[in-house]
């Protein structure tokens, strides 16, 4: 009996080691990733980000002769319009983390402390799962125990009384491990579970007015609803503030208005409203001044005389747009690091050419554009908008654009409409070739302007006030 307990007691401990050991013994993961998302050295970069604040993970690369899986997999994938995500996946989980093909130290930093953060709590729920399991076990092993001492101690019966006996057995058994699970329940603590510091502005409850006169000295609420300030800093809000300069240190959903100056180290829900300037490290709304907006990660929109922003996903509105890859920046000067000006030449058979330079944002597009007709030896000048059409992770994409253009035929003016669609195949970054149609639209102030316009149009009207045609042709080009 005694061996019998002993063995029982060891399989009791091992189950309720398992935690502990399952903590310390090393961890296997992979790490895939497209080309497209990423590159070796941000791969690499994440997987010493990762091993740094989880020194147990060991990376390796999956092999047929290596047929045991990994206990975390994560794949750097695409994740629709335009964006990446780093996906963390085992049998009981999926997290998500966006990180882009172009994502700085910073940004794989933020997404590996994420991932080191899922992990662990996922651990410390599987050590609270085993931990429980093994104190289960134990009551279960140890109500057994008792029962079989108590039959082995229990002296021969009559066959007419053995059942009854049997069944009082049974019953003091189950009385005794009710007892026992009840006095379990009540002494038990809950297993701690994995949690995370929350904002201040989510666990406070929230005020209806602060006061705030410079940094650190401010009078009502902690988190309130409304913030009135000379100079005020915060950590969070949510609400709205009104000051003559606004500062939020970490995040904050709401809006704030400014006589001067807004400014956001954390992130922003909402919008930012001020005569001077504001700046956001990240936000989710817009930014209006008539000066200058400045933001470094957006989704949203900013409206200025001066915008300047990181990764933008929305619209800019003002006389000069600046910005990492803003889709849609409408203003007199716009550039897209990510899409700089691009350099075009394109001949139109049977007789025209075209050269001029493009630049915007990533999809709408500022042309201005030269022409010439060969056999007439008359220019023309304008400009026109273009819609750039990438596909991502693709050598290929299309272009269509309108070009009004003006022509000067000694002191007549002539009008043309040029609308072209061409597809492309860019062989680098800075070279790419380009063939399709374009339609064209011509009038002119005398007939005599047929030196410009087309020997072979569709249409061709000459009256004595003008002349006006309508033409197909097929170009092909370079844009560098």
């Amino acid at each position: 009996m005694r061996r019998t307990l002993f063995c029982i007691a060891l399989g009791t401990l091992s189950l309720l080691s398992q935690s502990a050991w399952a903590e310390r013994s090393p961890q296997r993961a992979e790490l895939q990733a497209v080309e497209a998302c990423a590159s070796a050295e941000q791969v690499a970069e994440l997987q010493r980000e990762l091993k740094l604040r989880l020194p147990e993970l060991h990376f390796f690369r999956a092999s047929r002769a290596d047929s045991r899986a990994p206990d975390w997999q994560l794949f750097w994938v695409p994740a629709g319009r335009g964006e990446c995500a780093v996906l963390l996946r085992t049998h009981e989980l999926e997290h998500r983390a966006t990180l882009g093909p172009d994502a700085s130290a910073e940004q794989v930093r933020e997404a590996a402390s994420r991932l080191a953060w899922v992990i662990t709590a996922s651990r410390s729920a599987a050590r609270d799962a085993a931990h429980q399991q093994g104190q289960t076990h134990a009551t279960q092993v140890l109500a057994r125990a008792r029962q079989l001492s108590a039959a082995r101690h229990t002296p021969p019966q009559p066959d007419a009384l053995a059942s009854t006996a049997a069944r009082e057995s049974a019953g003091a058994i189950a009385r005794h491990t009710l007892q026992r699970a009840r006095h379990l329940a009540r002494t038990r603590q809950p297993p701690a579970l994995a949690t995370s510091t929350l904002p201040a502005a989510l666990t406070t409850p929230t005020g209806p007015l602060r006061l705030g006169v410079v940094p650190g000295l401010s009078v009502g609420s902690s988190n309130p609803s409304l913030s009135l300030n000379i100079i005020g800093s915060h950590a969070h809000f949510e609400g709205a503030e009104v000051g003559l300069l606004n500062h939020l240190r970490e995040r904050g959903a709401g809006a704030q208005m400014a006589l001067g100056a807004n400014w956001v180290d954390g992130s922003l829900h909402g919008v930012q409203m001020a005569s001077l300037l504001n700046y956001a490290a990240e936000i989710q709304g817009a930014q209006l001044s008539p000066l200058v907006n400045i933001s470094e990660r957006q989704r949203g929109v900013q409206v200025g005389m001066v915008n300047v922003a990181g990764r933008l996903q929305g619209t800019q509105l003002g006389l000069v747009n600046v910005s990492e890859d803003a889709s849609w920046p409408v203003g007199l000067v716009n550039i897209a690091t990510a899409y700089p000006p691009r350099a075009f030449a394109h001949y139109a058979l049977p007789g025209h050419l075209y050269a001029g330079v493009s630049m915007g944002g990533r999809r709408l597009r500022y042309l201005l554009q030269w022409s010439r007709a060969l056999s007439g030896g008359i220019d023309a000048l304008g400009g026109g908008l273009g819609l750039h059409l990438p596909f991502e992770g693709r050598p290929y994409f299309g272009d269509i654009a309108l070009v009004p253009m003006l022509t000067q035929l000694n002191a007549d003016v002539g009008l043309q409409t040029h609308l072209r669609a061409l597809a492309g195949y860019r062989f680098s970054r800075r070279f790419a070739l380009v063939a399709g149609p374009s339609f064209n639209y011509y009038r002119s102030s005398t007939s005599r302007g047929h030196a410009y316009g087309s020997p072979i149009a569709l249409m061709e009207v000459r009256q004595s006030d003008g002349l006006y045609q309508l033409w197909v042709d097929l170009m092909v080009g370079v844009v560098f």
